[in-house]
């Protein structure tokens, strides 16, 4: 998914952002969270928000806001 849209700063960006925003940007909601370049942080982060992401995700599916 290339669109050139979002401009990557090596200062600013990690790959824990690309991955973030790819992820939001594809299933079209928001994570909850603040990234960190650890990736072990990245996946805590996850873990903790995973209901709320993927009730994010169902909402999506079934229209619902």
């Amino acid at each position: 998914m290339d669109t050139k849209e979002i401009k990557y700063n090596a200062f600013e960006n990690n790959c824990a952002d690309a991955v973030q925003q790819v992820l939001e940007k594809a299933l079209g909601i928001d994570m909850h969270m603040d990234i960190s370049s650890e990736p072990n942080e990245v996946f805590e982060s996850i873990k903790k928000n995973s209901k709320d992401i993927q009730n994010e995700i169902d909402k999506k599916k079934t229209g619902a806001k």
